[in-house]
This record gives structure tokens, C-alpha cells and sequence, in this order.
């Protein structure tokens, strides 16, 4: 089950920390021992990367992460709360997908030749946007989140 990989993507994680010394039981939550296997068995698959160990700590890669603060949106799909994600309301962003709460934004066809983003970060409030090839309106999603 790959859906971790694209929930990852979403929230713009590029490491998993996998921390053995946990009272798994007692926090209700799944075996590290079994997070940690599972996570071998997709290394062997190029799925994801161990990059360290300390003691009881691992440190795991998405080799396929990419930084999507800013993506030209390629796909919209509507979303009634963001509380309740299921594997159908899990987003690609590779593919330029999103997620949305405003009905009034429509994205009619999908973009074949989607603009080139970069950016540079001034400050946390702060970012210099540069869009190349843009060659129709287009969704820019700002995918960082921002809390005081």
C-alpha cells in the first residue's frame, strides 16, 4: 500500500523518523517492528531509502520527494473537510493534483503543458514567485503551511 507515499508528498514530508523505544501499546499505535519491515521490504523495491541509524532511530527517504511548495494544479478535486482523509480524498501532487474546499474554482480541462515555478523564500510570510511557459490561467497552489 503506496498511499503513505502521496500522503507524504501532500504534507511536503521528506523523511520518516521510525523510533523503536515506544510504548506502542500503551500510545495504541502500530509495532515500529512492523513499520520498520515494511519500510525494508519497499527499500528492496527503490520505494524508499534508510539513510540512518542511531541505537533505536531510523531514518527513512522518500527518494521520489520533490518540493511542491509552489505547483502549477493540474487536477482539482472537491473536498467537503479536510479532517476525514481517505485513500479516495489522497491527492497526488506529482501530478499536479489538489485539493479543494471552494466549488467556485473550476479547472475545465487538464493542463497538457503546465508552467515551470520556482521560487525563493524571503521570510516565513515572504516568497518570490517566478512562473515560466505560462500559456493559460492556471491554479497555483501554495502547498506550506503557515500558523502563528
Amino acid at each position: 500500500d503506496d498511499e503513505y507515499l502521496k500522503l507524504s508528498n501532500l504534507l511536503n514530508f521528506k523523511y520518516f523518523i521510525v523510533r523503536e523505544d515506544v510504548d506502542f501499546k500503551n500510545r495504541k499505535m502500530t509495532n515500529p517492528l512492523i513499520i520498520k519491515q515494511r519500510f525494508s521490504e519497499q527499500e528492496k523495491e527503490g520505494k524508499i531509502k534508510r539513510v540512518a541509524q542511531f541505537g533505536k532511530l531510523t531514518i527513512w527517504e522518500n527518494p521520489n520527494w520533490k518540493d511542491f511548495t509552489f505547483y502549477p494544479a493540474n487536477k482539482l478535486q472537491a473536498s467537503t473537510t479536510t479532517l476525514n482523509l481517505n485513500k479516495e480524498s489522497i491527492i497526488d501532487v506529482s501530478l499536479g493534483e489538489v485539493l479543494l474546499h471552494d466549488s467556485a474554482i473550476n479547472l475545465s480541462k487538464q493542463n497538457i503543458n503546465l508552467p515551470k515555478i520556482s521560487y525563493q523564500r524571503i521570510n516565513p510570510a515572504k516568497y518570490l514567485v517566478s512562473v515560466e511557459n505560462a500559456q493559460s490561467n492556471f491554479v497555483l497552489v501554495f502547498s506550506e503551511l503557515f500558523n502563528d
